[in-house]
């Protein structure tokens, strides 16, 4: 028998709440520690129970290439449900520059939608603000701080980014499926207004990549690209939302194919937060594990509990507890029992998320790659929820740059007649404008100044793009170009070319 304190860290046990293990496993992950402990409980009350207890703990502060993110599997063009593998599996196909390590589910949910009960922000998009019942958020920070509280809202807003990113402007919008109070106003309407939209001002018509609303409040979330502007009557066009301002800071700033977003803007300290997710009781505050819970799912009886924790040098617990499963030896916690473990695993800070029968855990198999639900859920499979948790190994974007003034710059045309002479060399017309060039060669980047590349390359096949860039105030970078193949011949190829060459002009002579 060893005592917790012992095996696994340095940690300041209760006196009146001990864990006695019968078994502990660590596996390192990835500089994530995954801990495994099969053992016995005992409580404030002197009250034992067999418990099965599971948690991820990595430092975000000090690893540049560990990062906790909130993620989701929500579709398109609304929320929805999924289980905590499927959460994961679609978060790696949204990013190539996150792997997941592993993660647990997250905050409560409207079972039939799928909407997250509190705020939840996706890499700075506010996708909701949640369904009012004011419960406390968990935002990441680049810097791998963790930070606790409630954000705020200052009504809607209007972001346009140009293609490298930046963003042009950012402005409020004055209301949703209404026209505007004013002459510079601006307003969106989206799929759900039906009627036509009169107003003789500007209309810019957006194809939606993602549409988000409750159902119910008028919060809205949209984003997509920018098509065209018209004065005419119309109708919301299917698959877009529709912007009705007369502002020139919107209708002379905006340049095709750009990215728009419709969000609530947010504030009280979550500005500068990437992801955020909503929680539920606060069990653990300045190192002290409550002693008083008033609300929450059943706190004071044994269930399975998930919940979150940060100690004083920044690492990050996620925690589950298995329940609801006696005769297998996982009885379950209260939620006072899950604060007083999180102290002993050194918290500071401490908040449930969603437990029961969503209290999910999946990690990822080191030596495979494969991810695993290493816990039991009490479903007898993985709950389907809104969204979770995360550990993931990679490195942050660069945050949005934001360009100050609006940006009126005008987009440099694509560089034409791209071909490649019988020396070898690419060549493309001269962009009037154009700072310099930029040619991307099978993923790699070369920036140049002269539009003469000689392309001395090995035998094999070469795609190959270029674009004019801008000087970042007047002028903005093209778009790519279309993909021109070139391909290197090996000698004994090239000599054979060359025999078909020669013949095919004899016989044309």
């Amino acid at each position: 028998m060893l005592f917790l304190a012992l095996g696994v860290h340095d940690m300041a046990l209760d006196a009146d709440f001990t864990v006695t293990p019968v078994t502990i496993e660590t596996t390192m992950i990835d500089g994530v520690e995954h801990t495994k402990i099969v053992g016995t409980v005992e409580n404030e009350q002197g009250v034992m129970s067999d418990q099965v207890i599971q948690y991820l703990r990595g430092n975000p502060t000090i690893d540049n290439n560990l990062h906790v993110i909130a993620a989701d599997a929500y579709l398109p063009f609304s929320y929805s449900t999924a289980t905590v593998p499927n959460i994961i599996a679609a978060t790696n196909n949204r990013y190539d520059h996150y792997d997941v390590i592993g993660g647990i589910n997250g905050d409560y949910y409207n079972m039939t939608v799928g909407i997250p009960v509190e705020a939840y922000i996706r890499n700075y998009e506010v996708l909701s603000s949640g369904l009012g019942y004011e419960r406390p958020v968990i935002g990441f920070k680049d810097s791998g701080e963790v930070i606790f509280g409630r954000p705020c809202y200052e009504g809607m807003e209007l972001l346009i980014y140009r293609s490298d990113g930046a963003l042009r402007n950012r402005l409020p919008v004055e209301r949703i499926n209404r026209l505007p109070f004013s002459d510079r106003g601006t307003t969106v309407f989206f799929s759900d207004y039906t009627q036509t939209i009169t107003t003789p001002f500007p209309k810019l018509i957006i194809d939606t990549s993602e549409y988000k609303t409750d159902g119910y409040q008028t919060r809205y979330f949209g984003s997509g690209d920018y098509l065209s502007t018209t004065t005419d009557e119309i109708t919301v066009p299917d698959g877009s939302f529709v912007i009705v301002s007369n502002d020139p800071y919107v209708t002379d700033v905006i340049r095709t194919n750009d990215r728009v977003v419709v969000q609530q803007k947010v504030g009280c300290g979550f500005e500068d937060v990437r992801f955020a997710i909503g929680t539920w009781e606060h069990l653990v505050s300045g190192g002290v594990a409550t002693n008083s819970l008033t609300y929450g799912t059943a706190p004071a009886s044994d269930n399975p509990r998930t919940a979150i924790g940060v100690t004083t040098t920044g690492d990050v617990i996620l925690l589950t507890v298995d329940g609801r499963q006696a005769a297998a030896g996982m009885d379950g916690m209260s939620l006072y029992e899950v604060a007083d473990l999180m102290v002993s695993l050194g918290a500071v800070e401490a908040y449930a998320m969603d437990g029961g029968g969503s209290t999910t855990m999946v990690v990822k198999d080191p030596d495979d790659g494969s991810y695993d639900i290493t816990n039991s859920p009490s479903d007898g499979s993985p709950r389907r929820v809104s969204n979770a948790i995360l550990f993931v190994n990679g490195s942050h974007p660069d945050p949005v740059q934001e360009l100050g003034l609006p940006d009126l710059s005008e987009r440099l045309p694509i560089p034409s007649n791209l071909f490649i002479d019988n020396e070898g060399v690419l060549r493309f017309n001269k962009v009037d404008h154009a700072e310099g060039y930029e040619i991307v060669i099978n993923d790699t980047t070369y920036p140049t100044l002269s539009r003469d590349l000689p392309l001395n390359f090995a035998p094999g096949t070469y795609a190959i793009q270029v674009r004019a860039k801008g000087d970042g105030m007047y002028y903005a970078d093209s778009p790519y170009s279309g993909t021109l193949i070139f391909t290197v011949l090996d000698d004994r190829s090239a000599r054979i070319a060359e025999l078909f060459r020669n013949y095919a002009n004899s016989e044309n002579k």
